[in-house]
């Protein structure tokens, strides 16, 4: 499960390298990105602009709402609640790094993931909402987990969904490619912090 991660690069810089424009709004850049903050994302309807969505995807389980901040690839490809998001609602979350904890006897320790010290991309899907104490409209949206790679699976036996570099857009391309969600090949950077 990813429950925190970081986006510090600064927003002229990752909207260069993702080849898109800057949100209309500020952001906050942080090396703590939390679940109901707004975070920069790119969306399937607006694939050359940046914008800011709530973290949290709105649902329902047994008569609650709730926001779900990850959701398994398997279940986004297998639950009819989640077809239309996967058919019309994709976007791109945009990252640098994110955080796991490892969980030995009662003790955890956080590490953090990155590739390399460039920006990355995580699959998402997202639903439009009114934000609540703000009457704003936003794309709420989750970040879809696959199984954990070899980098990862000594820390945890689940991941994001990293879009491969160069190949971000076509997640939300109109064909969109569900192959992309699958353990990220390639080796990833980690550090205990």
């Amino acid at each position: 499960m990813c429950g925190r991660y970081a986006i510090t690069t600064p927003v002229k810089n990752l909207a260069e390298y993702f080849g898109v424009l800057p949100p209309h709004e500020a952001y906050l850049v942080t090396d703590d990105a939390r679940p109901s903050e707004n975070l920069p994302v790119v969306l399937a309807s607006e694939p050359n602009q940046i914008i800011l969505g709530h973290w949290g995807y709105p649902t329902e389980v047994k008569g609650r709402k709730k926001e779900l901040i990850n959701i398994r690839a398997e279940s986004i490809l297998g639950k009819p609640y989640f077809r239309k998001a996967v058919e019309n609602h994709r976007c791109i979350v945009l990252a640098d790094g994110f955080y796991e904890w490892k969980r030995t006897g009662g003790a955890r320790e956080k590490y953090r993931f990155t590739l390399e010290h460039r920006p990355m991309a995580f699959a998402g899907i997202y639903e439009w909402r009114t934000k609540t104490l703000s009457d704003a409209m936003r794309p709420f949206f989750s970040i879809i987990t696959v199984p954990a790679n070899k980098t990862m699976s000594p820390i945890h036996d689940r991941m994001p969904a990293i879009l491969p570099p160069g190949r971000e857009k076509e997640w939300i391309a109109p064909d969109g490619r569900l192959e992309l969600l699958e353990p990220y090949r390639n080796e990833l950077t980690v550090k205990a912090v």
